[in-house]
């Protein structure tokens, strides 16, 4: 079950944004990407959450050709540096939205949601809405809400 990346390659105009790298990443592991401004991070994921295709290389995860499986289809969650929420929702819908999409019944949506905002430290939070909360919060929501999609990458 390992997420496994192999000379991979992305050079959208005269520079490479990456340039033959290769990963192993073993399942129930914790990776950090360090490196410099432009040198690739984001990138690397969001190759790897299918929102850039690689011109060269290949990744595998469940022994699956990874690049040939649609987004949507990856159960990968992303939680950006500069967080996404939707200003027009309030804590629990924010968490909420992803479960939502794949239909989950109600009982299984407030389970998952409670156990996020357990997790992340947010519990009485649920009814605010994004602006009253502080930058971290605001971080924490976006962070539950990948939590509670119970995806199998989180990047």
């Amino acid at each position: 079950m390992n997420l496994i990346g192999e000379k991979i390659s992305y050079k959208p105009d005269e520079q490479f944004h990456l340039n033959d790298v290769s990963f192993n990443f073993k399942k129930g592991n914790l990776y950090t990407i360090l490196g410099r401004t432009l040198s690739g991070k984001t990138t690397l994921l969001k190759t790897i959450a299918g929102l850039l295709n690689p011109d060269q290389g290949s990744i595998s995860f469940e022994e699956k050709d990874f690049i040939k499986i649609p987004v949507w289809e990856r159960n990968v969650a992303m939680v950006y540096q500069q967080f996404i929420n939707y200003p027009h929702l309030n804590v629990y819908e924010n968490i909420t939205f992803p479960l939502e999409q794949r239909k989950l019944s109600p009982g299984q949506i407030k389970k998952d949601v409670d156990e996020a905002l357990k997790t992340v430290g947010l519990v009485g939070f649920e009814n605010r809405k994004i602006q009253e909360l502080s930058g971290g919060q605001q971080q924490r929501v976006a962070l539950a809400r990948s939590l509670a999609k119970k995806a199998k990458i989180c990047c």
